[in-house]
């Protein structure tokens, strides 16, 4: 179990969602039925707002609207991606099609069984 920044992350999905400048570190959307207007005010359901107590400023983060799940979704999927931490070298280099791969390889040097020699015993087989 892990405690998240939801603020940071909320305040991290809204910078992103400027119209701006549509370049990298922006979040595009495609064109797709699923990006309705209801989607999109579920992801701006939330504001943050400066309260005060006993004379101490602190944000937090108020619903505008009953239903804010796209957002609470895209925190906790940019929660999973920080946590995972992938490689993306790694996978673009693994996903990417190489023809001289695709073609089969000639089997060279000797075929069948290996001269590997069998392994005795095992741990339950060494007891005493």
């Amino acid at each position: 179990m892990w405690t998240l920044g939801v603020d940071d992350l909320k305040s991290t999905i809204y910078s992103r969602l400027a119209v701006r400048d549509p370049g990298p570190g922006y979040i595009h959307f495609p064109l797709a039925d699923w990006c309705d207007e209801e989607y999109f005010a579920q992801l701006t359901a939330e504001k943050i707002q400066t309260k005060h107590r006993r004379g101490v400023p602190y944000r937090e983060w108020v619903q505008t609207r009953k239903r804010n799940e796209a957002l609470d979704c895209m925190v906790y999927g940019n929660a999973a991606l920080i946590l995972l931490n992938p490689n993306y070298t790694a996978l673009a280099r693994r996903l990417s099609v190489d023809p001289a791969a695709s073609e089969p390889k000639e089997t060279q040097g000797r075929t069948g069984r290996s001269k590997r020699t069998p392994r005795r015993g095992g741990f339950v087989n060494s007891w005493k």
